[in-house]
């Protein structure tokens, strides 16, 4: 039987064919290693066609911003095809259970409060969640600046301090300028 492909499929082919192209091409020029980096689909407030589109492209990462919308989409992909969920949208902490049991990425990890739920909700459920923190660093370099001005020494913290705002500065190039994350900064895309 012969499938037909849509417009809208060739669309989402070509356009995740260019992207895997130039993060190749920009990688090994770089003299990192392509396989290294995750192209991320988020697909959030577009319909299931869109995804299932993405998905029969190659796409296996996908990201949504919302526990409810993603809910549907998690469920019904879930028998087709092992895809990887992110969810990259703020997280509140009375659905962080819910979230730990559909998503296998969270991005937005923005208290303690929500670190701790979602820590518990993985343990009840015997889930290793992976999770990005999200790091204020003007907060950061206040707090820095306050300490070294009541002369206090801050022993290691300097190297971490630069690690973290490289990694986050990274993420805020991202939007223009695909080179930098591909020589050095974080593997999702």
């Amino acid at each position: 039987m012969i499938r037909h492909i849509s417009g809208m499929e060739l669309f989402i082919r070509d356009s995740l064919r260019q992207l895997r192209d130039q993060v190749t091409s920009i990688s090994l020029r770089c003299g990192r290693n392509p396989g290294e980096i995750t192209i991320l689909g988020v697909t959030k407030t577009h319909p299931a066609e869109i995804l299932r589109s993405a998905v029969a492209a190659g796409l296996t990462d996908i990201g949504e911003n919302r526990v409810q919308e993603a809910e549907n989409k998690i469920l019904h992909f879930h028998q087709m095809q092992k895809l990887e969920w992110h969810l990259v949208g703020h997280l509140q902490s009375n659905k962080a259970k819910r979230a730990a049991e559909l998503f296998d990425v969270i991005h937005s990890i923005d208290s303690l409060k929500l670190a701790a739920r979602l820590s518990q909700a993985s343990l009840e459920i015997g889930k290793q969640l992976s999770v990005l923190l999200q790091v204020d660093l003007a907060q950061i370099r206040k707090c820095l600046i306050q300490i070294l001005k009541k002369g206090g020494l801050i022993l290691g913290l300097d190297h971490n301090i630069i690690h973290i705002g490289f990694y986050v500065s990274v993420q805020l190039w991202l939007k223009t300028n695909l080179d930098c994350p591909c020589k050095s900064g974080p593997g999702t895309l």
